[in-house]
């Protein structure tokens, strides 16, 4: 009896785990939701805390502010020094010191920079009068992370988001023909709307002119 009781208890018991694999993607979501922030290695001073906290729009995003504040004390300065002191060494000791750089850069900071890009693409992350730190991380940041300058944002929330759905040549990230025809639309769309961008900018800067009296000498 006393087995048979045991066999209907753990009969009764529910199963905790869901079958349906969409209540487990919503669990997962949840436990995403208060899991704890990982985007930063160490953060500033407590004493600063209530100065940043002016600078940036949402409180919620101190996590992504400290790990800017991260890339700039460490990633920035090591790029820099790369340039300053590897001149001078012997060509096998600067390929080992760039690799070391690389590693442990990319290690530390690579999938936590980009998931800021992202973020911070879609929404800034400062606020007025510090409005213009934020083209620090796509235009000054982002190359040492292998992304050229303005690109992602170009790419990603106008050709993304935007162009996706458009129709003829721009439809570059459906791949609607084949893997290899949408791969060269992709690489044709960026190259396009990279050059009319610096084309642009470089006309509202006036600098286009002196460009072309450069070039012509």
């Amino acid at each position: 009896m006393c087995q048979d009781t045991g066999t209907a208890t753990k009969r009764r018991v529910p199963n905790l785990l869901p079958s349906d694999p969409a209540q487990r993607a919503l669990t997962a979501a949840f436990k995403d939701v208060t899991a704890q922030r990982r985007e930063f290695l160490f953060g500033p001073p407590a004493s600063w805390r209530p100065f940043l906290l002016e600078c940036i729009h949402d409180p919620r995003d101190e996590p992504l502010l400290f790990l800017l504040l991260d890339v700039c004390c460490t990633t920035a300065p090591a790029a820099a020094a790369l340039f300053c002191v590897t001149p001078s060494l012997p060509a096998l000791a600067q390929h080992l010191l760039c690799a070391a750089y690389l590693a442990a850069s990319f290690a530390a900071f690579l999938q936590r920079f980009l998931l800021g890009l992202h973020y911070s693409s879609h929404r800034p992350l400062f606020r007025r009068p510090w409005g213009l730190l934020n083209g620090l991380m796509p235009f000054v940041l982002a190359p040492l992370f292998g992304v050229p300058c303005g690109i992602y944002s170009l790419h990603h929330c106008i050709m993304h988001h935007v162009v996706r759905s458009c129709s003829g040549l721009w439809r570059c990230t459906g791949y609607p023909d084949s893997h290899t025809q949408g791969i060269a639309r992709l690489y044709s769309c960026l190259f396009v709307a990279n050059v009319i961008s610096l084309l642009s900018t470089g006309i509202v800067l006036g600098l286009v002119e002196e460009a072309s009296s450069i070039t012509d000498r």
